[in-house]
């Protein structure tokens, strides 16, 4: 669809997204998640909680009208 550019906003929420995902899998809360009960926590709030909801707010999926 040409001429009709994403939000900042959702650009955003995608990249937002994306780092949550590599913040807990690639930095040091995935290299002591096995180690720490605490680190494995934080883990899972980024993968259960903090990405999706981003992913939501992105909305890559949806048509542009529909996105409010």
């Amino acid at each position: 669809r040409a001429g009709h550019p994403w939000p900042l906003r959702r650009w955003a929420a995608l990249g937002g997204a994306v780092v949550a995902v590599v913040v807990a899998t690639q930095s040091g809360v995935g290299r002591y998640d096995t180690e720490r009960l605490s680190v494995h926590m934080v883990q899972h709030v980024l993968l259960g909680m903090v990405a999706p909801f981003a992913l939501a707010l992105a909305a890559p999926i949806t048509d542009r009208k529909s996105v409010v």
